[in-house]
């Protein structure tokens, strides 16, 4: 008996499948890069529980005839391509008619559907594979994909879903993509009933950042721009270095129009901000980068999120200049929104100017320039305590409280120099008594200890205050001394057992949608 057997076709589709549908989140992107393929103005996507029991895309597009509805679902099957040369001049985003069947394969699918010009439109109704039905219907022009019963007839499959909530995460994280590919598209995005996210579709790129990041973050974004004449044209939007995360998940990048994955354009952005933003910290991007589809593979992968240029450095090289222009051309130093520290130190009264007379300042050579890292205004010294308040120099003009500043002395002590080091005798330090632990006394709080007065001199980069000591100079991470502001404030509530209370006023936060789908979700 031969060893080698062809496999059914029934395996071989479901095998086949597992390569382009292995969430939720890979079938609304299979359909909705259809509707955007059969120039849709409209995208409508419903989801029952996170995509796994139903999902429903529904688009104003060209609409399908029924001998194309049929069609659409054996493999292969496209209208988007003829030969294989045309691989190389392809724009739209689907291409290798794999999607429909690989869907159909895994689930119950039914295909609503209305051509234009057409008075009745045709229904067809598919089961694991298998054409049930298919029949004319009334329905509106465009088409609509409903999916049900994802992966019941592989229950391998279905064991590895993730929580209703990472599965719905992942959904919107990608509609928030496609909104910023296509901001004149206008996209909805349902879950049990509720609508999660929906883009104006106004043709704006601005108005899209608005929707899909948030209108704090939409203000410190920049614009991106290629000269014309540029062989790899990169255009887009990026964020101040004041305005990072902790994750990559806040940049998107397209290379003609497609969403990918693109690790060199990860390394672009990485380069572009080095010096600018703190390690562990990433700008929120995105980049769109138009190069001559002969000049890219995108036939890297059945799901379509990886491509391949025929120059990479070339492409790396355009990202970088037009980032680096980018950040150059703005005062990145100063913020377009002071924070409330920066206004309590400007506020406060300054100490006499020794230049105060023009005659005795000496010349700035770099006056039209912004001002140089030697360059500051006169400050004023505030005492760090973390329970005194500093007192306010001998004023000229009513002025706000200084900032109350509260750190860690145990981590802005300086450190000593080599001879400093060398002269430090030696201390011997005896062994530490084992105490049982029964008899063990506990210990008191240790007392902090406050720091000596800091005059501050400079913000760099809306991260990190530069100050002057009686014998350092001092460099705090101001949002991370903000942090341990907050969290000793707790530790004290919690010593204290404070029941909390309402707020008075609600409180407005601005979300991001996987975190607004979160919230929504544990309501």
């Amino acid at each position: 008996m031969p060893k080698v057997v062809v496999l059914s076709k029934e395996v071989a589709d479901k095998i086949a499948a597992g390569e382009v549908v292995d969430r939720p989140a890979s079938i609304v992107k299979e359909l909705v890069e259809n509707s955007i393929d059969a120039g849709a103005t409209r995208v409508e996507v419903e989801l029952e529980d996170g995509g796994k029991r139903r999902i429903t895309v529904t688009d104003n597009g060209c609409g399908m005839l029924l001998e194309d509805a049929v069609v659409a679902l054996e493999r292969h099957a496209t209208s988007k391509i003829r030969a294989a040369d045309d691989l190389f001049s392809v724009r739209t985003l689907g291409f290798r008619g794999e999607a429909l069947p690989s869907i159909a394969a895994v689930s119950h699918l039914r295909i609503q559907t209305r051509a234009v010009g057409q008075d009745t439109g045709v229904e067809v109704t598919v089961d694991q594979g298998g054409i049930a039905a298919a029949e004319q219907r009334g329905v509106p022009q465009g088409t609509q994909v409903t999916v049900t019963h994802l992966f019941s007839n592989v229950p391998a499959r279905l064991k590895f879903l993730k929580t209703t909530q990472t599965e719905l995460s992942h959904i919107v994280d990608l509609m928030v993509r496609f909104a910023l590919s296509y901001p004149g598209i206008h996209f909805k995005l349902a879950h049990n009933s509720r609508m999660l996210f929906q883009s104006p579709g106004s043709g704006d790129p601005l108005n899209t950042v608005v929707a899909a990041y948030g209108r704090e973050v939409a203000k410190e974004m920049l614009p991106v721009a290629t000269p014309e004449e540029a062989p790899v044209a990169v255009r887009g939007y990026t964020s101040r270095p004041s305005v990072t995360r902790t994750s990559r998940s806040h940049q998107a990048f397209f290379v003609n129009g497609r969403l990918v994955r693109s690790p060199m354009l990860s390394r672009a952005l990485d380069e572009a901000y080095k010096g600018y933003v703190p390690a562990g910290r990433y700008p929120v991007a995105c980049l769109f980068i138009d190069v001559d589809p002969a000049q890219v593979d995108v036939n890297v992968h059945p799901t379509k999120m990886e491509v391949r240029f025929a120059s990479e450095r070339e492409v790396f090289a355009a990202a970088v200049s037009a980032l680096r222009r980018t950040l150059v051309g703005v005062n990145l130093a100063q913020p377009a929104f002071p924070t409330r520290v920066e206004q309590s130190i400007e506020a406060q009264t300054l100490p006499d100017d020794p230049f105060s007379d023009p005659d005795q300042r000496p010349a700035d050579p770099g006056e039209a320039a912004p001002a140089p890292r030697g360059v500051r205004e006169p400050a004023v010294s505030v005492p760090y305590s973390p329970t005194v308040r500093p007192p306010l120099p001998p004023a000229s003009r009513s002025v706000e409280k200084a900032p109350e500043w509260h750190l860690n002395p145990a981590e802005t002590q300086p450190a000593l120099g080599l001879e400093e080091a060398a002269r430090e005798p030696a201390r011997e330090e005896a062994p530490p008594a084992v105490v049982p632990a029964a008899d063990a006394p506990s210990a008191p709080p240790a007392e902090t200890a406050a720091l000596p007065n800091l005059t501050p001199v400079a913000r760099v980069l809306d991260t990190y205050l530069i100050c002057e000591g009686p014998d350092a100079v001092y460099i705090i991470d101001q949002h991370a001394a903000h942090e341990r502001i907050i969290y000793d404030a707790l530790l004290r509530r919690e010593e204290n057992d404070i029941a909390p209370q309402p707020l008075l006023i609600p409180l407005t936060l601005n979300l991001s949608h996987s975190d607004a789908a979160a919230l929504e979700s544990h309501r």
